[in-house]
């Protein structure tokens, strides 16, 4: 199960998203693949969060992608600390359902 939640403030959680399987197109795997390979090469926060900033398109499609009941208004109210715990769970999903090795 991937989980994404929205919130109205600080403390406070406005909806949680939850799918138990989803699916992707081949072109969005190569986008998340090769923002991954970016993303891993280094452990600099400031580059992982240029890495996000620069490719936010593709993020933004695969979060809608995987949420369909998610609206871009609710892509605002995502807090940015979850966002990377839940790309990993979305790479780990992509290899699991490829049967890829680390």
């Amino acid at each position: 199960m991937i989980e994404l939640k929205t919130y109205k403030n600080q403390n406070e959680v406005d909806k949680v998203f939850r799918v138990e399987e989803f699916d992707l197109m081949l072109g969005s795997i190569e986008d998340v693949l090769e923002l991954f390979d970016e993303i891993e090469e280094t452990s600099d926060m400031g580059a992982i969060a240029t890495a996000v900033i620069k490719n936010r398109g593709i993020l933004y499609n695969l979060v809608l992608g995987i949420f369909p009941d998610m609206t871009r208004d609710d892509l605002k109210k995502i807090k940015v600390k979850e966002l990377l715990p839940f790309f990993l769970q979305v790479l780990d999903y992509i290899r699991e359902t490829l049967h890829l090795k680390n």
